[in-house]
């Protein structure tokens, strides 16, 4: 429901919003191809004010995945893009 939510809302600043709470679902639901392809849709709209907390969740569907080298990836970005952000501290404890 909150993927269509989010295609109904596309290009409005509400989009964003309806596709984090759409990953936490598939997340939960343990769909993890779906909370990956989610977070990416997420990612894309470019809502820099939420960058690091994105690639710290992205990284944990990637462990869920077994995506151990991709999942490191995105959590070295953290540390060099956004190091005084408080994502930083759940990427390092990654």
């Amino acid at each position: 429901a909150w993927v269509r939510l989010a295609e109904i809302r596309t290009g409005t600043e509400k989009e964003p919003e309806a596709l984090w709470i759409a990953t936490e679902q598939f997340r939960r639901g343990h769909d993890f191809r779906k909370a990956l392809t989610t977070i990416n849709r997420f990612m894309e709209t470019g809502s820099e004010r939420l960058m690091a907390a994105a690639l710290v969740q992205r990284s944990r569907i990637k462990l869920d995945l077994d995506q151990v080298s991709a999942a490191l990836e995105d959590l070295k970005t953290v540390a060099e893009q956004y190091p005084t952000d408080p994502g930083m501290f759940a990427a390092r404890y990654l």
